[in-house]
């Protein structure tokens, strides 16, 4: 166990982590080492409102072995930028696991080089100011799987998602207004998923969007860049102050549904929604269900990017 303001520093070789051997931090700790070696899959357990920090000078590894790392505790793990070789899994059950760099499937990076999908119940924040994208699998796990950008660049994920057969709202979030990224296709699991933005930072969602659960926009900008005409069967809502894009910029400009954003769910709005044009078609918005307008919100048609 790590108490607080404690500073571990080995500076020569490996610090070894044994199989059944969590660490848990208690307080603001840092683990500084000259590198990590994993004896058996690791969790890491940082308590509510601390953080610990691995300033390892070299990479996180597990020998010839298959072993990964689990953070739990509400507390916050924050990864070096190290070219990690560690094969297992990286799972967040609980509080943060932050990163300033991502990296592919296979590929050695921070998030290690398995290649099995992330495994993400909690969240995930990136703070680089290098932008930088994964297309490493995620698999959503529990109510509110979330994405968190601080950063001063841009994160993009479009790896394969899989998920948990429950209801839940993936929450996009963070202070970042970078063109921070979700390009991964999201649909339902056996029940409804939906989108949840909250923070004042902006997310784009390129990727095709299946789901019938809630849109939810709470703070920030959520734009919706969709790279296809699918019809996305979600009821929308838009928190006074918070702003939803429905942008047709970067769309084909050819084939009949090219340059729209199309929805059969009903759609609240206390805020403010944009739709954007491309060159073709100027901000086209369909919708199956019913459009309401609270009091002080605005609709801009066309509206430039």
């Amino acid at each position: 166990m790590l108490q607080g303001g404690l500073t571990v520093n080995k500076s020569s070789g490996a610090f070894t982590v044994h199989a059944n051997n969590p660490i848990v931090s208690v307080g603001d700790n840092t683990l500084q080492t000259a590198g990590i070696t994993l004896g058996g899959t690791t969790t890491f357990e940082v308590t509510t409102g601390n953080k610990l920090t691995l300033a390892n000078t070299g990479a996180i590894t597990d020998g010839a072995s298959t072993f990964g790392i689990t953070k739990t505790g509400a507390g916050e793990l924050q990864l070096g930028d190290f070219a990690n070789t560690y094969d297992g899994n990286v799972s967040i059950q609980a509080g943060t696991l932050a990163v300033t760099t991502l990296n592919d499937s296979g590929v050695a990076g921070v998030l290690g080089r398995s290649t099995s999908g992330l495994e993400l119940r909690s969240t995930l924040r990136f703070a680089g100011s290098v932008a930088a994208s994964s297309t490493r699998a995620i698999a959503l796990q529990g109510a509110t799987p979330t994405l968190e950008a601080t950063g001063t660049a841009a994160a993009t994920y479009s790896g394969t998602i899989t998920q948990t057969s429950e209801a839940r709202q993936v929450v996009l979030t963070g202070t970042s207004t970078a063109a921070n990224a979700l390009a991964s296709a999201l649909g339902n699991s056996s029940f409804a998923t939906g989108i949840q933005k909250t923070g004042t930072g902006n997310w784009r969602v390129t990727g095709a969007m299946s789901y019938t659960g809630a849109t939810d926009v709470d703070q920030g900008t959520l734009r919706f860049e969709r790279p296809d005409g699918n019809t996305m069967a979600s009821t929308v809502t838009v928190d006074a102050g918070a702003v939803l894009e429905l942008a047709t910029d970067t769309m084909a400009s050819s084939g009949a549904t090219a340059g729209r954003v199309l929805g059969t769910g009903n759609v609240a709005v206390n805020g403010i929604v944009k739709t954007r044009g491309g060159t073709t078609q100027k901000g086209q918005v369909r919708y199956g269900g019913n459009l309401t307008f609270g009091a002080g919100s605005s609709l801009y048609i066309g509206a430039a990017a």
